[in-house]
């Protein structure tokens, strides 16, 4: 059951726990599948595509707690609308919205950070002015950003796993890493 909270999604734990076990899955039944085409010599063909996507959906899913669902979907859908916009979808007008639920985020996160003046009363009697900030929306972009990114890359480039899998994951998160920072 989804727990609406204040502007926050909460997933309970039941339906993340069965969201994950269809991850693991996905990623056991793939490998057996890319293990098997393995001893043909054969390329692993598409079970490559499915394999990352429920990788990436498991590590996400198991760090669920320290995000907020709404911008987590929201960067879902950035990442998605990416994919869509390059070939062999080649559907190029949502490449002019596909930014915008990162931009919703990072407004949002931007809002949340404003600057706190508080007034501190020291013991002779004078008062001093001191600013801070609540939190730094730069650290929580980052990893909204690197979501739809590596969403992107797995999306558009899933086949570079046919050559190697550990080389293609790498490449998929290092190269997802680079568009975030």
């Amino acid at each position: 059951m989804l727990l609406k909270m204040k502007n926050e999604i909460k997933v309970s734990p039941k339906i993340k726990y069965a969201l994950l076990a269809i991850c693991i899955a996905i990623i056991a039944i793939c490998g057996y599948k890319m293990y098997a085409l393995e001893d043909t010599k054969l390329l692993w063909e598409w079970w490559t595509f499915p394999f990352l996507c429920a990788l990436w959906a498991s590590i996400v899913l198991i760090f669920l707690k320290k995000y907020n669902l709404r911008r987590l979907l929201l960067s879902t859908l950035s990442g998605v609308l990416f994919v869509i916009g390059f070939p062999p979808h080649s559907f190029p007008l949502t490449l002019f919205f596909a930014f915008v639920p990162l931009l919703l985020i990072e407004k949002e996160l931007s809002e949340n950070s404003s600057t706190v003046v508080e007034v501190l009363n020291l013991n002779d009697g004078s008062i001093k002015n001191s600013k801070s900030k609540i939190q730094n929306p730069k650290s929580k972009i980052f990893f909204y950003a690197f979501n739809a990114f590596v969403i992107f890359n797995i999306g558009v480039t899933w086949w570079v796993a046919n050559a190697g899998l550990i080389a293609g994951m790498i490449a998929n998160y290092l190269n997802a890493f680079f568009m975030a920072t």
